[in-house]
C-alpha cells in the first residue's frame, strides 16, 4: 500500500512538472512571435490540425509510383521547402512536407502545415461577391460609383472589370500603420485612382479586391472575415484555415516564414508586421493547409459553392487582353502550358513575406498540383516552369 502511494505521488509530480515545462515553452513561443512581428499574442489552446480525411494526411500511393518519383526528384533538385499535394482522379496520391516549418523548434513541414496563400485568397473574395450576385443583392454590372461615388471616374468602372483586373484602378502605396477594415477601405477610397484609358486592359492591382471586400461589408452589414466564415469556411468544413490574428495564437500547424534563399538556410526571418497583414484585406491574409486549399478551390470551380451559371460567369475572361478572373488564370491562355498541350483548367499563384503558393487544378477539380513554401529558394525560383512540368507529368501518366 505504501509503495502504491509513493507511485501516485511520483505520477502527480511528473504531471505538474510537465505542465510547468509546457507553459514555459508556450511563453517562449509567444515572446518570439511578438518580438518578430510586433503583434501582441494571446496564446490559446487550439485543437490539433484535423486529419479526418485523406487531404489532412501525409500520403504516398504506390500505385502511382512513377508520378511520385518524378515529383520528388524534380522538387528535390530545386531545393524545395514546404508541402506538396498531388491529386489524381479526385484522390490524394501524394502529400509530403520538406524541410522545417520551424527550425528553432525542430518542427518539420507536413500535411498539417499552414501557409499564407497570399493572392490566391482573391478567389474567395470573388466567390463571396458572386454569392451576393446569386442572391440578387449585387450585380456585376454595378458601377463602382454605386458604392464609392467619391472615387474619380468610378462611374466608368464595373464590378465585373474589378474581378478581372481590367478596371484601370491603381494605388501607389498602402498605409504603414494598423487599420481596421473600415479604415483601410476608407484609405483606399481616398487614394485610389482610375485611369479610363486603361479600362479593359489587364493590370494587376490588389486595390480592386480591397474595394470588393468593402462592398461585401456594405451589402451584408458584417465584416469580411465574418462573411468568409459564414459563406465559405463553415459550409466547406475548412478546419485547417484561419486568418492572421488566429494564426499567431496557434501552435499546431503554425509555420515560420524565412527568406534564406536555400535549403540549408533558416537564418533570415520574413517578418510580416501587423499593419502589412491588415493591408491585405480581401487580397492575401489567409492561412491554409494544402488540403483545405484544394477542397476550397475544387468547390469554387465545380459548382459546389455557387450554381453552375454563376460559377461560369465569375471565372469568365476576355482574351487576348485578359486571362485572369477572381484569383485564377486560365491555363489555355498561358504560354507555358499551351506549349505543353494543356488547354483546360486553372493556374493560381501568390507570394508574400516568405510564403509562396503555386499550383494548377483541372476544370473538373479532379487533377491538381499544389506547392506551398515557407522558405523560397531565390537561386532557383519557385515558378511556373517547375509547376507546369509537374502538372503536365500528372496529366500524362
Amino acid at each position: 500500500m505504501k509503495k502504491r502511494y509513493i507511485w501516485i505521488i511520483i505520477v502527480i509530480l511528473l504531471a505538474v512538472s510537465s505542465g510547468i515545462f509546457l507553459k514555459h515553452k508556450l511563453d517562449a513561443q509567444k515572446q518570439m512571435i511578438e518580438s518578430s512581428t510586433g503583434h501582441k499574442v494571446k496564446v490559446i489552446t487550439v485543437p490539433k490540425v484535423k486529419d479526418k480525411d485523406q487531404f489532412g494526411l501525409n500520403v504516398r500511393d504506390e500505385h502511382d509510383k512513377s508520378i511520385i518519383d518524378y515529383t520528388e526528384n524534380r522538387i528535390k533538385k530545386d531545393g524545395f521547402i514546404g508541402t506538396i499535394l498531388i491529386v489524381k482522379n479526385g484522390k490524394a496520391i501524394f502529400q509530403k512536407g520538406y524541410g522545417y516549418a520551424d527550425k528553432i523548434n525542430n518542427k518539420k513541414n507536413s500535411a498539417g502545415s499552414l501557409f499564407q496563400i497570399a493572392s490566391v485568397q482573391k478567389a474567395a473574395t470573388g466567390v463571396m461577391l458572386m454569392k451576393l450576385v446569386q442572391s440578387g443583392r449585387v450585380s456585376l454590372s454595378d458601377k463602382l460609383s454605386k458604392y464609392y461615388p467619391s472615387i474619380g471616374y468610378s462611374s466608368e468602372v464595373t464590378l465585373r472589370e474589378m474581378l478581372n483586373m481590367i478596371s484601370g484602378v491603381s494605388l501607389k502605396e498602402m498605409p504603414e500603420k494598423v487599420t481596421s477594415q473600415d479604415q483601410l477601405v476608407n484609405y483606399v477610397v481616398k487614394n485610389v485612382e482610375v485611369s479610363p484609358k486603361h479600362i479593359g486592359n489587364q493590370y494587376y492591382q490588389p486595390a480592386n479586391f480591397v474595394l470588393l471586400a468593402g462592398i461585401i461589408k456594405k451589402v451584408t452589414g458584417r465584416s469580411y472575415y465574418s462573411e468568409f466564415k459564414q459563406m465559405i469556411q463553415d459550409p466547406l468544413q475548412l478546419e485547417n484555415t484561419c486568418f492572421f490574428d488566429k494564426y499567431y495564437g496557434s501552435i499546431n500547424g503554425r509555420t515560420v516564414a524565412y527568406n534564406s534563399g536555400n535549403m540549408s538556410g533558416y537564418k533570415v526571418l520574413a517578418n510580416e508586421q501587423k499593419y502589412q497583414y491588415t493591408n491585405e484585406l480581401g487580397t492575401g491574409n489567409l492561412y491554409m493547409t494544402n488540403g483545405d486549399l484544394y477542397k476550397m478551390l475544387r468547390s469554387f470551380i465545380t459548382g459546389g459553392t455557387l450554381n453552375t451559371k454563376n460559377t461560369s460567369e465569375l471565372f469568365t475572361v476576355f482574351p487576348p487582353h485578359n486571362t485572369y478572373s477572381s484569383g485564377l488564370y486560365h491555363l489555355q491562355y498561358l504560354q507555358q502550358f499551351k506549349k505543353l498541350g494543356i488547354n483546360n483548367g486553372y493556374h493560381f499563384h501568390g507570394a508574400e513575406y516568405g510564403y509562396e503558393t503555386i499550383g494548377d487544378i483541372s476544370a473538373d477539380g479532379k487533377q491538381a498540383v499544389i506547392l506551398q513554401t515557407n522558405n523560397p529558394n531565390s537561386r532557383k525560383p519557385f515558378n511556373m516552369v517547375v509547376d507546369s512540368d509537374l502538372y503536365h507529368f500528372l496529366l500524362t501518366h
